[in-house]
């Protein structure tokens, strides 16, 4: 059997071919420049104390603490392995990761949260977005659509409509919404 390598083991590739999680220089460049691209979205918007829910190995992370404005990013993700590539990979004097269960999670007050491809992994999803309205001033999300089953998905969200159902009614007029290559429902809510 062949063995990985620590970089390849970080992507959690499925049998299936299904890449899990992205890392730039090993994942195919069309996905990379699609997560870049929703960070660097999100980069305008976020300011002062910014979660990264969901971090991954960290690249998003890095984009959030370019930002001018950013005083101090925490990166959070249930994988060790994710955090530990970022740390070694990703880090920078405005950034701290760590691994966290955001199910399990008390969600202290941020300026700024930022979460894509993060809900369809909790068991809560809509306790978790509920949480981050609460909390923040901003949230920058984003749900995949119409993925083929995933092992690591506890919820799949196969219309937009069913995705927007996520952010309850009484946040959703402060809300824009864009659909990204078909694939992801981008949200963006400013208090």
């Amino acid at each position: 059997m062949e063995q990985k390598s620590k970089k390849e083991d970080v992507e959690n590739r499925q049998p299936n071919g299904h890449i899990e999680r992205i890392v730039p220089g090993i994942s195919p460049q069309n996905y990379v420049d699609e997560h870049i691209e929703r960070y660097k979205y999100a980069q305008k918007y976020v300011y002062g104390k910014v979660l990264d829910a969901a971090c991954g190995v960290g690249y998003g992370s890095k984009i959030l603490a370019k930002s001018p404005f950013v005083k101090r990013v925490l990166g959070v993700d249930y994988s060790s392995v994710a955090i530990s590539y970022a740390t070694d990979n990703y880090s920078d004097g405005k950034i701290v990761y760590r691994v966290i269960n955001l199910d399990k999670w008390k969600l202290p007050n941020f300026d700024c949260v930022v979460s894509f491809e993060t809900v369809e992994h909790l068991k809560y999803p809509k306790k978790f977005m509920d949480s981050v309205f609460d909390k923040a001033k901003v949230f920058v999300f984003s749900i995949p659509l119409f993925h083929p089953k995933n092992e690591f998905h506890l919820h799949e969200f196969n219309t937009v409509e069913s995705a927007k159902e996520l952010v309850d009614v009484k946040y959703r007029d402060r809300c824009e919404f864009w659909v990204q290559n078909n694939y992801y429902l981008i949200g963006l809510w400013r208090r």
